[in-house]
């Protein structure tokens, strides 16, 4: 217990003197597939939302719209990854996933995955990225392509 304390208090002080993190608002094309048992389904949509980057961490909530033959599907987006330069001005993504479906006729409300993807910074305050996600209920298979274009606030 004494190390997590710890843990937790370097975390915070590391925080709190770090000056490096960013507020973004983001927005962009979604590609969707979903497979149930063996059917399968493919919408294309938009997504628009928010995100925040401490040091090397980023996190982002967006809400996602996508449709296919006069159905919408909606959710809210949560990746939680890490980004790493590999080189000036292009990073990889990576990390964990949820979606929430925000349809109530869905009997799985929850998927948790991973996402992998890359940005490429155009200048101090406009990036381009793009990520794939991996996505899992119960019954269900989601895969989504993200292509966006952020706009960092601070």
């Amino acid at each position: 217990m004494k190390r997590l304390f710890v843990f937790f208090t370097f975390l915070l002080i590391t925080a709190a003197q770090a000056q490096d993190h960013a507020f973004s608002v983001r927005a962009g094309l979604l590609n969707k597939s979903i497979s149930v048992q063996e059917v399968s389904s493919k919408a294309n949509g938009l997504y628009v939302g928010m995100q925040y980057q401490f040091i090397h961490f980023l996190t982002s909530v967006n809400y996602t719209m996508a449709s296919t033959e006069g159905d919408s599907q909606s959710s809210i987006y949560v990746p939680l990854c890490s980004k790493f330069a590999l080189a000036e001005k292009v990073y990889l993504i990576g990390g964990p996933a949820l979606d929430f479906s925000l349809d109530s006729d869905k009997t799985e409300n929850t998927c948790f995955g991973y996402t992998l993807g890359g940005s490429y910074e155009l200048n101090d305050h406009l990036s381009i990225d793009t990520h794939y996600s991996f996505l899992f209920a119960q019954e269900s298979q989601t895969r989504q392509l993200i292509l966006g274009l952020l706009y960092q606030l601070n």
